[in-house]
């Protein structure tokens, strides 16, 4: 597999980082797979390049629904 595009943000849960990545993989048959990248081990090597930004990411667990949703009232 070869990964084509790795894209997201990094944002703050509790006081630490969290990564919400989209990834889309090739496949060798040139068919190709996408969605959530959820664990990965790198091998060999890899580059990132992160963009920053002038405020931080924050997000609050919303209890009703189970979910992180970004707090902008707290940046």
């Amino acid at each position: 597999m070869e990964i084509s595009n790795i894209t997201g943000n990094v944002s703050e849960v509790e006081g630490k980082p969290m990564l919400h990545l989209h990834i889309t993989l090739g496949r060798q048959d040139y068919t190709a797979l996408a969605g959530h990248l959820l664990d990965a081990k790198i091998r060999g090597a890899a580059e990132f390049i992160f963009y920053p930004l002038n405020t931080k990411l924050i997000k609050v667990k919303n209890e009703d629904i189970g979910l992180n949703f970004y707090d902008f009232e707290k940046q």
